[in-house]
């Protein structure tokens, strides 16, 4: 008969399940141990998630057979790149019982997109663009297609925390997602700070309320500010309190125009110091 751990159920509230991608860049293993700090906080079950499509070029039907033996090099450094992969995600977490390990042969954000249905949480990293390496990808593309939060980590992930965290609010769809999604962790935080900015900062009353009756209690920083202030702000509201996590819709608008013209989303994705949940 197989051996089996018993593993406890996590408390009613809490992240059951976190999804986190690994590739061979170098921030893979910051990224590692943030997620197996998590996932061991909250009792959850941890997934490592690993996916890479062979990449061949075409010289048409003359050469069927070049095309194969290329193929067939491409699938067996594929399957060495994703066995390294493995590796690393086992090394990283140790002897912590409840993982999952799921692989293809397939585009990796697309396995990953695919993935985020078995997890209430997906931990990605910055994509490293002047340094690139196998299995990586845009978290960006993740966040608008996942339908689930995504902690994205600083380029030197901190050690896990989420005891002081600071919400970026506005009364949208993305910003009522974003606390929504979150409430795993501002209902064991510390201390939770709301900080409304923006052309009415005073529209957070029902916000506040609705964190009430879920047992946290938010402290309001409001003040009035142009769009183009508000990453700047949040981040010095974010070290002024200490935060070791920021809560924050993503995308009000699209990602056009953020890119054209700049936008929270982009800003803090771009240079804050801190992991950040978002939701779209």
């Amino acid at each position: 008969m197989p051996t089996t751990t018993n593993i406890s159920a996590p408390e009613v509230g809490v992240c059951t399940s976190v999804l986190v991608p690994v590739d061979l860049g170098s921030l893979a293993a910051g990224r590692l141990d943030y997620a197996a700090s998590l996932a061991e906080h909250y009792g959850s079950r941890l997934i490592g998630v690993a996916a890479q499509a062979p990449t061949v070029p075409w010289y048409g039907d003359r050469n069927a057979q070049v095309v194969h033996e290329l193929l067939r090099q491409e699938k067996v450094r594929i399957k060495e790149e994703l066995d390294d992969a493995e590796k690393l995600f086992r090394r990283h977490v140790g002897a912590y019982p409840n993982i999952d390990w799921r692989t293809d042969t397939s585009e990796t954000i697309d396995f990953i997109d695919e993935m985020t249905c078995s997890a209430d949480l997906t931990v990605a990293s910055r994509l490293l663009k002047d340094n690139l390496a196998p299995m990586m990808f845009d978290p960006k593309d993740l966040i608008m297609r996942a339908g689930r939060p995504v902690l994205l980590l600083p380029d030197v992930a901190p050690k896990f925390s989420a005891e002081r965290i600071l919400i970026a609010w506005k009364n949208t769809r993305e910003a009522r997602r974003a606390v929504h999604d979150a409430l795993p962790f501002l209902k064991r935080a510390e201390m939770v700070h709301l900080a409304a900015y923006g052309r009415d900062p005073d529209d957070y009353g029902d916000a506040v309320d609705y964190l009430k009756r879920h047992g946290v209690e938010a402290v309001v920083r409001a003040e009035g500010a142009s769009d183009s202030q508000v990453p700047a702000k949040l981040l010095s509201a974010a070290t002024a309190v200490s935060a070791d996590m920021i809560v924050c819709g993503a995308y009000g608008h699209s990602r056009t125009r953020e890119w054209m013209f700049g936008g929270v989303t982009r800003d803090l994705m771009d240079i804050c110091p801190i992991p950040c949940l978002f939701s779209h």
